[in-house]
């Protein structure tokens, strides 16, 4: 392992003999931004109290990885010696202060720790941050979201699997066509969350003058409601009922929608599902009801991925993503 200082331009990282076929570590300077594209592989992120930005890198010996600077931006990557580029999977350790732009066509992608910007678009593959601050970017095709922790404004879509935060301060907009949206503990003053199929969850603060959207085409609506919250609870349902433990009554009631009204009323919720029940309850009954399984299914999922073979052979072994 060699450390380079940042304004080495298109310097060629060297071949360690250690686990990784890539080890070096490069010196940064406080506001520069990592971009990384990979066109497949994974994508894992740690932060450090380091102005160092470590890159460890398993690959094949038809790839060749590389750093420019541009500015206030440093971007990693990886180039095929006899055309295009094969599998490269990263563990990066990142300062805490680092804003990520990571991307890939089949990446999982794993960040942990950091305190900055994040923005991450991966065509196939799971998407999980546990961190991040300013704005939480996050796209996937075919993959799931979990995000835990994070400081800031969230921006969150996939299109055919589900999305979870918890332990969250900040606005949300989340979507995706055929997954659930599981948001708890969530402190956020506007929220807008829509699936065209699955259900949708959602418990945290209740803040006045606050506006909490979230619709569904088919699929049930769970909010939890803390005691003493101000709000508007305007719901409509095509086809399905409205039970509620918190002994609401309608001030306005129709064949598919009804108002309630808690408080003051200064916060307003939109909930709106064509083919489902919405249940209002309080917080403490959103886990008896339905419980944790998504975190079950994201450990095997990891726990796979680690355990699959090593990329030095050349193969393409992306088949645990299937």
């Amino acid at each position: 392992m060699f450390t380079l200082p940042l304004f080495a331009v298109s310097l060629l990282f060297a071949q360690s003999q250690g686990t990784f076929d890539t080890d070096t570590t490069v010196a940064v300077q406080p506001g520069t931004r990592l971009r990384v594209q990979n066109q497949g592989g994974d994508i894992t992120v740690k932060a450090w109290d380091r102005n160092q930005l470590r890159i460890q890198a398993t690959h094949s010996r038809r790839n060749e990885l590389s750093i420019s600077v541009h500015g206030a931006v440093a971007e990693i990557e990886s180039h095929g010696r006899h055309g295009i580029s094969s599998l490269v999977d990263y563990e990066l350790t990142v300062p805490t202060w680092m804003a990520l732009d990571l991307g890939g066509m089949y990446a999982e992608v794993n960040i942990e720790g950091t305190r900055a910007a994040i923005k991450v678009q991966t065509l196939e593959g799971n998407i999980t941050v546990k961190g991040g601050a300013e704005t939480v970017a996050l796209n996937t095709v075919n993959g799931k979201i979990i995000v835990s922790q994070a400081r800031g404004r969230l921006d969150l879509h996939s299109v055919s699997e589900g999305i979870r935060v918890t332990d969250a301060e900040g606005d949300v907009t989340a979507a995706t066509v055929s997954g659930d949206i599981d948001l708890r503990n969530v402190d956020a003053k506007s929220l807008d969350v829509q699936t065209v199929s699955g259900d949708l969850i959602y418990s945290g603060r209740i803040s006045d003058r606050g506006t909490y959207s979230l619709l569904t085409h088919s699929g049930e609506i769970t909010v939890g409601i803390p005691e003493g919250s101000n709000a508007t609870i305007a719901v409509a349902t095509a086809s399905g009922d409205v039970p509620s433990s918190m002994g609401l009554t309608a001030e306005r009631q129709g064949r598919r929608r009804q108002t309630f009204r808690l408080g003051n009323g200064s916060a307003n919720f939109d909930l709106e599902t064509f083919s489902g029940d919405v249940q209002i309850v309080r917080p403490s009954e959103i886990r008896a009801r339905h419980g944790d399984r998504d975190d079950e299914n994201i450990r095997t999922r990891v726990k796979v991925k680690r355990n699959r073979p090593n990329s030095n052979d050349d193969h393409d072994h992306d088949g645990d993503d299937q």
